[in-house]
């Protein structure tokens, strides 16, 4: 992880919640620890790595998600970010099968990169995580009067989801928690936000980076395939979301954000995920 000892206030926030996600981390670990067992705190991964006897955490949305944005908005390769969730909640990446999916798109996505989610395993829970992430490119699609947005992840089959959260951040202000929409119920969820730029802040907004994360199975479902899609939708001045409904098709999740001003936004799909056997 790159680190500054100048942070902007942002990152600031993102590790002063995580820095509490670590302690809860490290209480968690310890419960679990034999007595010849410790748990070590890893400048490198920016958590706390649990001890080789030790039982690691059972995943937690919120946990993940706090991990995952502090290094993500510190710049930490994927690769750390790997091994941290691996060292310090016990996830491990699942290996799948790369699906090509044609989605629908608009001209507006080229401000919005929504690269493609990540799926990991818990050996210690049988418990899965998803994990999506987006930022803005640019900030000539928002201005003062944008509200009304959204993101979501969508599932190509069933899951039942244990916890989700979702969170953005502006180069300037910390992280804004938001409300979970309706979703697709065992499909996968959305969330809606406001993303205004904020009045008197240079080149700042509410949501310039976004994240959402879901621990789920597939009990009740038994095994199948399934893969993941992200979806932003944007909204300006006169626009309400008033839910995200997700479905299934046979190339996949569809996705849409309702709102009561259909003419004033657009909606985007990213990329897939791979698709993974999931039990």
């Amino acid at each position: 992880m790159r680190t500054s000892t100048r942070l902007p206030a942002t990152l600031v926030a993102v590790a002063t919640l995580a820095a509490g996600v670590t302690t809860a981390m490290a209480g968690n670990a310890s419960a679990a620890t034999s007595g010849r067992t410790s748990t070590t705190v890893s400048a490198a991964l920016g958590c706390v790595v649990v001890g080789a006897n030790a039982k690691p955490p059972r995943p937690e949305a919120s946990a993940i998600e706090a991990y995952t944005a502090k290094m993500t908005l510190g710049g930490a390769p994927h690769s750390t970010i790997d091994a941290g969730l691996k060292a310090c909640f016990g996830l491990t990446p699942l290996s799948g099968t790369p699906v090509a999916q044609i989605r629908p798109n608009d001209s507006s996505r080229n401000y919005v990169n929504m690269p493609t989610p990540s799926v990991y395993w818990s050996s210690s829970y049988n418990d899965n995580v998803v994990t999506g992430n987006w930022n803005w490119t640019s900030y000539s699609g928002m201005n003062t009067q944008d509200h009304s947005d959204g993101f979501a992840l969508g599932a190509s089959n069933s899951i039942r989801v244990m916890s989700q959260t979702a969170g953005w951040y502006g180069n300037n202000f910390g992280e804004k928690t938001s409300n979970s929409s309706d979703g697709g119920g065992n499909l996968g969820r959305g969330f809606g936000f406001d993303n205004a730029v904020i009045i008197g802040v240079p080149n700042d907004s509410f949501a310039h980076y976004g994240f959402e994360t879901l621990v789920f199975d597939r009990s009740g479902f038994g095994c199948a395939n399934v893969f993941f899609t992200p979806h932003y939708s944007h909204g300006w001045s006169g626009t309400t979301l008033n839910g995200v409904s997700i479905s299934v098709s046979s190339s996949g999740p569809v996705i849409t954000a309702n709102y009561s001003n259909t003419s004033e936004q657009w909606q985007a799909y990213g990329a897939d995920s791979s698709s993974y056997n999931i039990c």
